[in-house]
C-alpha cells in the first residue's frame, strides 16, 4: 500500500498501478521520546515549499499498517528489500538503491518499504529532492531533520562539519534513511548522504534507503560493501496479467504489446478501457506517453519520434535524419538505453501503442511530410521495398514517380510470404500513385493489383481484367500467362483468345507449359492447331526448380493424354511437398486444387484425401480453401465417401459463384453425385438448378458437370435426358484428346442408361456391352473404381450364366480400388444373383454386407432397399415347404437338415427308424429333391432343428 501522499496513478490495492509522485518526510520529532515515535512507528509526511521552509508537518500512524500486498511484478525486490530491513532489526545498516526508468513505481515500491520499516519500530526519515530545490543548500538534509538548516557558506571546512554534527545527530538505531528522487539532491545533502553511506554495516544500525540516485551519486553509494541494487522497470507477462485480472479490459497480450509492460503506460491503457474508450491509443495514454518521455534524458522524445515514423531502430545512423530530427552519437546512445530500459524497445520497434501515442501527437501535415522524408531517405539507403512502402502507404495522397515500383516490389513480397491484406493495401497505394505517372508503371500498378485482389477471391479481381486486357499488346511475357489464366477462369474466352495469340507470338520459357495446360484444362478455348512452341527439357518429378504451373501441365500431360498414371501421380505428390511457388503471380491454392485432381485421376484418391486436408488446414477460410475442399471432396467421392464428399463440395460452395467461375463445374458435380447415390434427389435437382457459366463446358470442368447431370437424370429416370449428357460428355472428352475414364467415366454412365432405357432390349444390351468393352480396355487391368463398375455393369448386360463370376470380380477390384460405394452396389447384385439361384443363405450374408458399406459410405436410398431384403425371409420356399408337408414329415425333415441320421432321428422322435425312412422318401418327392443334402437351408433352422441343436 502506499505511505505518504496520493499517487500518481491509482492504489496498488484496487489493481492500479502506482506512479512517481512527490512529497516530503519531517523527522525532527523523532529526536522526541522513543514511546512516542519510534515505538509508535510515526512518521512526519510534510509538503515544503520551494526554498525547504514553512513546512507543515502531517501526522500519518503507521503503526497499525500491516504491508501485506506485495507490488505487482516486484516480489523479488520486495523480498531482497526485506532482507536489508531484517539486517537492520539485527543491527546492520546497509545502502539501497531503488532505480529503474520513470513511472515504473520506485516511489511506491518506497513507500512500501518505509511503511513496512515504520510497521516494525524501525525509525523512518524521509525526504524528496527535486530539481527546482537543488540550489537550496541541505535542502534534503533539513527535510529529514524536520527543520530550516541555516547555510554554513561554501567554506567546504564548515559544510564537513555541519556535515558530520548531522550525521552524529541521527536517532539510536534501527533508522531507515530513504530519499526519493535522490539523483536532484543539491550539493550539500549529497556529502550527508555519503556521510550516512560510508558509516552502514555491522553495528550500524542505519539504512539509507535511495530511489532514482542518478549516475553520480549511485556510482559513489555503489562503492560501499553493504550496497544493494533494486532495479524497478517495466512488468513482465506475468505482472501485466496480475494487473489485468483486478480490471475488465483487454488481454494482458494485447496490453503488453500495446505498451511494452510500462506500469503507468499499463495503467493508462487500462483507465482509457474503464471510460469506454476501447481505441488504442485512447487520451490517458497518449498523454502518459507524452509524459513519459518528457521525463526520460534528453532526445528519448525525438529518438521516439523517428521509431515511430521510420517504424523500427536501424543498425547504423537513424534513417530519417534530415526528416525526423533525432539525437546523434552519445545522446542517441543515452536516449536508446533509456527507451529500452522503459520497455518501449521491442526488439527495434516501438510498441503497438506507444507507436500510435507518439504519432497521435503530430499535426496530420507535418506527420504526411515526415513519412515522405522519411521513405525519400530510406530508399536513397537502399532499404527493403517493405520498409520504404509501409511509409508510403501511411502517408498517402501524391507520391513521388519511383513509388510504383517500389510499392508493387513490396505487395508482391506480401503476396509470397501470405500476407495478402498488406499486399491488397500496397497494391492500391501503387494504382493511386500511377494515376499521374507513365503507361508502364499504370500497367504495372494495375496488373500488381489484379494479383492481390485475386488472393483475397478471384470475384473481386475481374473488373480489374479489363484494361490489361485491352493493352494486352503491351503488357510484358512474364505477365500473359497469368492473365490468361484469369480471363479463361472467368470465362472471358474472346478476351483470352487475344492473350494466347500473344503468348504464342512472344513465347518464352513458360510458354509451353502454358499450353499443355491450355488445351488439358480450357480445349474449348485452345483454338485448333496452335503454333507449335519450341520443346523444353523434360522435367524431373518434384524439381523444387521446376515452375508450380509447369508441375501442374506436366502431371496432366501425363494423366490426360499420355494416361502415365504412375509418372502422373509421383509429379503430382512430389509437387504438392515441395513446390511452394514464390512467383506472387502463382496463387497456390489453384495449383494445388489442379494437383489434387490430377492425384484423383491417376487413381490415388485416398492420397489426395490426405493432401487435401493437409493443405486446406493451412489456408484461412475464403476462397482458397473452398478450392482445395473442392479437389479432396472429388477424392472423397471416388473412395465412395458420399457424406464426406457431400459436406466439403457444400462447404466449398460456400464462397460466391465469382469467386468459383467455371472451377464450379468441379464442387457442384461432386455435390450432385453425392447427393444423388444417397437418394436426396431434391437436393441434387436445387443443385442443378443453380446458374453456371456458358463457358463452363468448354473446359475439363464441363465435363465433371456433365457426367453429374447425367448420374441424376438416370437416378430419376429421365433416361433419354441422361443418355444425351453421357453422350454428350463423351463426345467433348473424345474430341479433346481427353477420353481418360478415370477422368469422367462417360461410357458406364450411357451403358447403364442403355440398360435402364426403352430401347429394345437386344440391342440396349448389346451397346452397353459395347461401351463396357472399351471402357474395360481403356482402365487396363490394375483396379479401379472405373473398371470395377465396368465389370458391375457387364454383368447385367451378360448371360446370366456367368454373371455371378463377374460380380465376384468386380467386389475384388471394387475393393481394391478402397471405393466402398461401388463395391457396395457390386456385393448388392450379387446377393440378387445368389436369391435367384436359390442360394438364400449366401444371399442373405452378401446383402447384409452390402447393407454395412451402404450405411458406412452414406448410400441412405441403396441401405434401405438393402435393410428389407435383409429383413424379410431368407428362404422364399419355407412357405411353400410348410404347405405340402405333414407334421410329420416336416420335423422328420427338419432333422434330417439339422444333419441327423436316420437312427438319430427315429430316437429323437421315438419311432423307429423304417418309419423315419418312409418320412424321409415322401418329403423328397414332395420337395422335389434328391437326397438330404438338397433339402430347403430353412429346415435346418425349423424347431425340431432349434430342439435337437439344444440337446446336442
Amino acid at each position: 500500500m502506499v505511505v505518504g501522499g496520493e499517487p500518481e496513478v491509482g492504489d496498488v490495492a484496487s489493481g492500479q498501478l502506482p506512479g512517481e509522485h512527490e512529497h516530503r518526510v519531517d523527522q525532527a520529532a523523532l529526536r522526541q521520546p522513543d514511546h512516542q515515535h519510534r515505538g509508535a512507528g510515526r512518521v512526519h509526511a510534510v509538503h515544503g515549499t520551494g526554498s525547504g521552509t514553512g513546512i507543515l508537518p502531517v501526522f500519518v500512524d503507521l503503526a497499525s499498517v500491516v504491508v501485506s500486498t506485495v507490488l505487482p511484478g516486484r516480489t523479488a525486490q520486495w523480498a531482497a528489500l526485506g532482507e536489508q530491513l531484517d539486517l537492520l532489526r539485527r543491527g546492520t545498516g546497509g545502502v539501497a538503491l531503488l532505480d529503474g526508468p520513470p513511472g515504473c513505481g520506485r516511489t511506491a515500491l518506497l513507500d512500501a518499504v518505509t511503511a513496512r520499516a515504520a510497521a516494525a519500530g524501525t525509525t523512518v526519515l524521509r525526504a524528496t529532492a527535486s530539481a527546482a530545490e537543488r540550489p537550496v543548500p541541505f535542502g534534503v538534509a533539513a527535510q529529514l531533520c524536520g527543520r530550516p538548516l541555516p547555510d554554513p557558506g561554501p567554506d567546504p571546512a564548515a559544510r564537513a562539519l555541519r556535515v558530520g554534527e548531522l550525521g552524529a545527530a541521527l536517532p539510536p538505531g534501527p533508522v531507515l534513511v530513504a530519499v526519493d528522487d535522490a539523483g536532484e539532491t543539491d550539493d550539500a545533502s549529497l556529502g550527508l548522504l555519503r556521510w550516512i553511506a560510508r558509516r552502514t554495516g555491522p553495528g550500524r544500525p542505519v539504512l539509507l534507503l535511495v530511489a532514482a540516485p542518478g549516475a553520480a551519486l549511485a556510482h559513489d553509494l555503489r562503492r560501499c560493501p553493504a550496497a544493494r541494487d533494486h532495479v524497478v522497470g517495466p512488468l513482465d507477462a506475468d505482472a501485466v496479467a496480475e494487473v489485468c485480472r483486478a480490471r475488465v479490459g483487454p488481454g494482458p497480450e494485447a496490453v503488453l504489446a500495446a505498451t511494452g509492460g510500462h506500469p503507468g503506460l499499463v495503467a493508462a491503457l487500462l483507465t482509457d478501457h474503464a471510460a469506454g474508450r476501447t481505441t488504442v491509443p485512447g487520451p490517458a495514454l497518449v498523454r502518459a506517453v507524452e509524459v513519459l518521455l518528457a521525463r526520460l534524458p534528453e532526445g528519448a522524445s525525438r529518438l521516439a519520434l523517428a521509431l515511430a515514423v521510420t517504424g523500427r531502430r536501424p543498425a547504423g545512423p537513424p534513417p530519417a535524419t534530415g526528416a525526423v530530427p533525432g539525437p546523434a552519437g552519445p545522446r542517441r546512445a543515452a536516449a536508446t538505453c533509456a527507451l529500452a530500459a522503459a520497455g518501449l524497445l521491442t526488439g527495434d520497434e516501438l510498441p503497438g501503442g506507444v507507436r500510435d501515442a507518439v504519432l497521435a501527437g503530430v499535426p496530420p501535415t507535418e506527420l504526411r511530410a515526415l513519412r515522405l522524408r522519411a521513405a525519400e531517405r530510406l530508399h536513397d539507403r537502399g532499404a527493403p521495398a517493405a520498409e520504404v512502402a509501409d511509409r508510403l502507404a501511411e502517408a498517402g495522397g501524391a507520391l513521388p514517380s519511383w513509388a510504383v515500383g517500389v510499392l508493387v516490389r513490396a505487395a508482391d513480397e506480401a503476396l509470397c510470404d501470405g500476407r495478402t491484406a498488406t499486399a491488397r493495401t500496397l497494391a492500391r497505394v501503387a494504382v493511386t500513385a500511377a494515376a499521374g505517372a507513365g503507361p508502364a508503371d499504370v500497367l504495372a500498378a494495375d496488373a500488381c493489383s489484379t494479383r492481390a485482389e485475386w488472393r483475397a477471391g478471384p470475384g473481386l479481381a475481374d473488373r480489374l481484367l479489363t484494361r490489361p486486357a485491352a493493352a494486352v499488346a503491351q503488357l510484358p511475357g512474364p505477365e500473359l500467362a497469368p492473365l490468361l489464366r484469369r480471363l479463361l477462369w472467368h470465362g472471358r474466352t474472346d478476351e483470352a483468345g487475344a492473350v494466347a495469340a500473344r503468348l504464342r507470338a512472344v513465347g518464352g520459357p513458360d510458354a509451353g507449359a502454358v499450353e499443355g495446360w491450355l488445351v488439358r484444362t480450357h480445349p474449348g478455348s485452345a483454338g485448333p492447331g496452335p503454333t507449335p512452341l519450341p520443346p523444353r527439357p523434360e522435367p524431373v518429378p518434384g524439381d523444387p526448380a521446376v515452375p508450380a504451373w509447369t508441375a501442374v501441365a506436366d502431371a496432366l500431360a501425363a494423366v490426360c493424354t499420355r494416361d502415365r498414371r504412375a509418372e502422373a501421380a509421383a509429379t503430382a505428390e512430389q509437387a504438392l511437398v515441395r513446390v511452394r511457388p514464390r512467383d506472387p503471380a502463382c496463387w497456390w491454392p489453384e495449383v494445388a486444387f489442379e494437383l489434387l485432381l490430377v492425384l484423383v485421376y491417376a487413381g490415388r484418391p485416398a492420397v489426395a484425401c490426405e493432401r487435401a486436408a493437409a493443405i486446406a488446414a493451412e489456408e484461412p477460410p475464403g476462397p482458397g480453401r473452398a478450392l482445395v475442399r473442392a479437389a479432396g471432396a472429388e477424392a472423397a467421392l471416388r473412395l465412395g465417401r458420399l457424406g464426406a464428399a457431400g459436406a466439403a463440395a457444400s462447404a466449398a460452395l460456400e464462397i460466391g459463384p465469382g469467386d468459383w467461375g467455371v472451377a464450379c463445374g468441379v464442387p457442384l458435380a461432386t455435390a450432385v453425385v453425392a447427393a444423388t447415390r444417397a437418394g436426396r434427389l431434391g437436393d441434387a435437382a436445387a443443385l442443378l438448378a443453380r446458374p453456371v457459366p456458358p463457358a463452363l463446358f468448354g473446359t475439363r470442368y464441363g465435363l465433371h458437370y456433365l457426367f453429374a447431370r447425367g448420374e441424376y437424370h438416370l437416378a430419376a429416370d429421365h433416361t433419354h435426358a441422361a443418355l444425351a449428357d453421357f453422350l454428350s460428355c463423351g463426345e467433348l472428352a473424345v474430341g479433346w484428346g481427353l477420353d481418360r475414364p478415370a477422368l469422367v467415366p462417360w461410357r458406364t454412365g450411357a451403358a447403364a442408361a442403355r440398360l435402364g432405357g426403352t430401347t429394345p432390349r437386344d440391342e440396349g444390351r448389346s451397346e452397353a456391352r459395347r461401351l463396357l468393352q472399351e471402357q474395360l480396355a481403356a482402365t487396363g487391368a490394375g483396379p479401379s473404381g472405373e473398371r470395377g463398375t465396368a465389370l458391375r455393369l457387364l454383368a447385367a448386360a451378360g448371360r446370366s450364366a456367368g454373371r455371378e463370376q463377374v460380380l465376384e470380380e468386380a467386389v475384388a477390384v471394387l475393393e481394391a480400388a478402397g471405393d466402398r460405394y461401388g463395391t457396395a452396389r457390386a456385393l448388392a447384385d450379387l446377393a440378387r444373383v445368389h436369391a435367384g439361384a436359390r442360394r438364400h443363405r449366401r444371399a442373405l450374408a452378401t446383402a447384409r454386407q452390402a447393407l454395412t458399406l451402404a450405411v458406412d459410405c452414406g448410400a441412405d436410398a441403396l441401405a434401405t432397399t438393402l435393410r428389407a431384403h435383409c429383413t424379410a425371409d431368407p428362404d422364399p420356399e419355407r412357405g411353400r415347404t410348410a404347405a405340402v408337408l405333414t407334421a410329420g414329415e416336416r420335423r422328420v425333415a427338419e432333422l434330417a437338415a439339422a444333419g441327423l441320421t436316420n437312427r438319430e432321428i427315429a430316437q429323437r422322435l421315438h419311432i423307429t427308424a423304417s418309419t423315419a425312412e418312409q418320412h424321409l422318401t415322401r418329403v423328397f418327392r414332395k420337395l422335389g429333391v434328391r437326397d438330404r443334402t438338397s433339402l430347403p437351408a430353412s429346415l435346418g433352422s425349423g424347431p425340431a432343428a432349434e430342439t435337437a441343436a439344444a440337446s446336442a
